[in-house]
């Protein structure tokens, strides 16, 4: 299994393990979306923030450690960084579930998933390129070097 697992190209695992950590935190965020809204009736828009924030958290926490095997130490910056990249994203999420939502009559846990789904192109670009760059580069470079020539 790992000699299958180890021809599977770096940047694609990587990309398998951010799904991964997505799925786990879209599952987190639509559960608690559903539980602002169902349960205490919160606007869609101020549930999707709440939810959002904590699926952050989480997502944050899984992709250092398991997605990118990140050593940077300055945690508050790379925090921040993620922090820029997420916001951004949310951005893109909120507009598109008022536009899903308002303009095409999308029932709200239809159009929550299907912006999930943008937004994760997203957030897996601005996480490889931006927030853990150093470490992704570190990991190439790794890779190259391990390579049988």
């Amino acid at each position: 299994m790992r000699a299958l697992i180890n021809k599977i190209p770096p940047h694609f695992r990587q990309f398998i393990k951010f799904c991964v950590v997505g799925t786990i935190s879209m599952f987190v965020d639509i559960g608690l979306y559903t539980f602002f809204t169902r349960i205490f009736h919160f606007h869609y828009l101020l549930a999707n923030l709440l939810s959002f924030v904590v699926a952050l958290a989480n997502s944050y926490t899984l992709n250092r450690k398991f997605t990118f095997g990140s050593t940077h130490k300055k945690v508050g910056v790379q925090f921040t960084k993620y922090l820029t990249v997420y916001v951004i994203g949310l951005g893109i999420s909120e507009a598109f579930l008022y536009v899903f939502i308002n303009k095409f009559g999308l029932y709200d846990l239809i159009a929550k998933p299907l912006v999930i789904g943008i937004v994760l192109i997203w957030n897996f670009i601005g996480s490889k390129f931006f927030i853990f760059d150093r470490d992704a580069k570190k990991d190439s470079r790794a890779d190259t070097n391990s390579s049988p020539n």
